[in-house]
């Protein structure tokens, strides 16, 4: 059986709100060429040395005004994410919200906001149950000072689903998805991006919660209405048509959903190219679906073939897995 991934990345599908690091720059009224230059790094990915200047910053400057030390922190997070370090983006998650705590109004937004990011990496790194005890308290904050129908509000009970996914009770991950959704559809000013977020949610919950056709009929809407003009729609687009592919494969229909798969990685390496994170994950899943197969030959060549990848397009442990699978033989009783 493959090794399916159900989503992409974890902390790219749970909303944090103001989670784009061009929008907390934004709230950064600092024209220091430190900071310039960790911006300029982050938009070429060079996340490492991003970080190594913002850190810097923050040690040689002792009195920072609360709301920038806060967005700075915040940058902080993002850019451990991306690099998948999310031990580093919780600690400076707790370090923003700890700051947020101590020097910020409770009824400031970006106290609000702060909290509601420290929560989701708790959960992320395995602090499910701390995340669970305190999302209640934090929605009535959220709906007492913002207002039920706030995006923020809306975003921080998204994510208060997540400790329930995170212990495996997706069940009850997807009744709280659902019922959100069901308030924000009756919501006329509800932005369409957080509508689409949270039905993701609701159906990655369903598929794991067993219910794969459930899950399937709300990706397919989602598809639907999916603006294709839009590069980031169509790469969207073809997320959901992986996880589409999934369910099938779950429901039983094996050949059906590995011509789902041989056709969605020929359209990302067309589309999104050789190294494009969607297309590299595509490879990784061909690979297990190779060795349920038995087709040594394929695996070795897919295999090869990765470990050719620019070093940067390789996500941590991924050519340590892979040259262990190469260096496997193969059962002696199945054809080479």
């Amino acid at each position: 059986m493959p090794v399916l991934y159900r989503t992409l990345d974890t902390h790219e599908c749970a909303y944090t709100y103001e989670n784009e690091g061009k929008n907390v720059r934004q709230g950064i009224d600092i024209h220091d060429p430190a900071l310039e230059q960790a911006y300029a790094y982050a938009e070429a990915h060079q996340y490492d040395d991003a970080i190594a200047e913002v850190e810097n910053y923050v040690a040689c400057h002792q009195e920072i005004d609360p709301r920038i030390h806060v967005r700075l922190m915040k940058l902080l997070v993002d850019w451990y994410a991306q690099d998948q370090h999310f031990a580093q983006a919780r600690r400076y998650a707790a370090q923003a919200a700890r700051i947020a705590h101590e020097r910020l109004e409770p009824h400031d937004e970006l106290a609000l906001i702060a909290r509601n990011s420290d929560l989701y990496w708790k959960c992320v790194c395995g602090y499910d149950d701390i995340a669970r005890r305190d999302y209640p308290t934090l929605i009535r904050d959220a709906e007492k000072y913002l207002g039920n129908h706030h995006p923020l509000t809306y975003a921080i009970r998204n994510n208060s689903a997540m400790p329930f996914k995170i212990c495996g009770d997706y069940e009850q991950a997807a009744q709280k998805y659902a019922e959100l959704k069901e308030e924000m559809n009756e919501d006329a000013e509800c932005d369409g991006s957080l509508k689409t977020m949270v039905a993701f949610n609701e159906a990655e919950a369903y598929a794991l919660s067993g219910h794969p056709e459930k899950s399937t009929e709300i990706y397919q809407e989602l598809i639907e209405n999916i603006d294709m003009s839009k590069e980031s729609s169509r790469i969207y687009a073809l997320r959901i048509r992986h996880e589409i592919a999934a369910n099938i494969y779950d429901s039983g229909e094996v050949e059906k959903a590995t011509q789902m798969w041989n056709a969605l990685l020929h359209e990302c390496r067309e589309t999104l190219g050789e190294y494009h994170p969607l297309t590299m994950k595509q490879k990784m899943l061909h690979i297990s679906l190779f060795i349920a197969q038995k087709d040594w030959v394929a695996v070795k060549k897919l295999c090869a073939e990765i470990l050719e990848s620019p070093e940067n397009t390789l996500p941590s442990g991924w050519r340590e897995e892979i040259e262990v699978i190469m260096k496997t033989p193969p059962p002696m009783d199945l054809p080479h």
